[in-house]
């Protein structure tokens, strides 16, 4: 009898160890996913590596959600990250010095930046909802980790940022397109010292500043966009930019030249806007359609306009605004084109 019990012991024994090996022969080969999400949940702080599907919320984050490590994919399929407020919790989701990752489907909220790049190179920030932070999607290439190039920043929304809701800093070859941008208490872009960066057909609304601001960037594509109720400004040493085909409601352009501050670092002759062009689209603007303080040969080619003064020009201290050319069609009672339609429903549908 005693062998009997024996030989099924060890039989059992036998079969666990055979379950044992194949779990971890299937983790090695093609399993690793699974056996992923089986063996480890992510909490908030975790670095996320290769391919990860969020599969539930992380709530009450404290210093950040998660960083992401280069090359690394993550889906978070709808779920939230969540901090303890700006206040607390520093970055939703941290992309260090990182190259080709990508971030999608993220519910992001409650943090001093939603999303923050630092440095690296091709980033994909794709499809996500970014409410309720300070800002809600942050570049900066102006640090230790160099100059961020090449991101892609698309299809997301960003509503109730307390400061600007995305800001490019320090940065080359950025893409900005198709994002509903609403309700930012600073500037909707924020775009300074941007090189060849591209920002089109994104919609601005309810922005308490410019809708977009660019500050001393240069060979900048900003096309297709639709913006209510704030301006673009186009500020400093901000050259050879092109903006196509924009139509902009109760709003308007303005090129100003800035004298660089010493509270800041900054010191030298003032910096003006220069050879920037606007081509197309319309301008409805309750009081002057293009503004140049202190700008030189910058052009409006073609663009369709309804305002009470369609451009105004004044000096900015001793730099005169002088050789900006301004040609314009009067638009009778406005249209909204599709673009400005499809803009609209895709804010309506957030």
């Amino acid at each position: 009898m005693s062998i009997c019990v024996q030989g099924r012991t060890r039989l059992v024994a036998a079969i666990l160890a055979l379950l044992v090996l194949a779990v971890a022969v299937a983790a090695y080969f093609g399993g690793w996913k699974a056996a992923h999400r089986w063996f480890s949940k992510e909490t908030c702080g975790w670095i996320v590596r290769g391919e990860v599907t969020l599969d539930r919320d992380l709530l009450d984050c404290g210093e950040r959600g998660l960083r992401i490590a280069p090359f690394a994919v993550l889906d978070c399929a709808g779920h939230e990250i969540r901090g303890r407020g700006p206040g607390t919790s520093s970055e939703g989701l941290r992309l260090n010095g990182v190259t080709k990752a990508e971030v999608r489907n993220c519910r992001v909220s409650g943090f001093a930046r939603g999303v923050r790049i630092r440095g690296g190179s091709e980033n994909r920030i794709i499809g996500n909802r970014i409410e309720g932070n300070e800002r809600g999607i942050d570049v900066a290439g102006k640090t230790s980790e160099g100059t961020s190039e090449g991101h892609v920043l698309q299809g997301n929304e960003i509503r109730d940022s307390a400061k600007d809701a995305i800001h490019l800093g320090g940065s080359a070859r950025v893409t900005v397109h198709e994002n509903v941008i609403q309700r930012a208490d600073g500037e909707g872009l924020s775009v300074e010292s941007c090189e060849a960066c591209r920002v089109t057909a994104n919609t601005f609304s309810d922005t308490k500043e410019a809708a977009i601001d660019v500050k001393s960037s240069s060979r900048g594509v900003y096309e297709d966009n639709v913006i209510r109720g704030a301006m673009i400004k186009v500020r400093g040493a901000s050259i050879g930019n092109v903006f196509t085909d924009n139509e902009l409601f109760d709003s308007g352009f303005v090129f100003a030249a800035e004298v660089p501050r010493a509270e800041k670092g900054a010191s030298g002759a003032p910096r003006a806007p220069r050879d920037n062009r606007v081509v197309g689209g319309q301008v409805l603007a309750p009081k002057v359609c293009f503004r140049f303080t202190g700008a030189s040969d910058n052009r409006v080619e073609g663009v369709a306009v309804r305002c009470r003064r369609t451009s105004e020009e004044r000096p900015s201290g001793t730099l005169a605004a002088e050789r900006n050319t301004v040609d314009v069609r009067e638009l009778g009672d406005p249209q909204s084109p599709p673009r400005a339609k499809r803009a609209a429903e895709r804010e309506r549908a957030g």
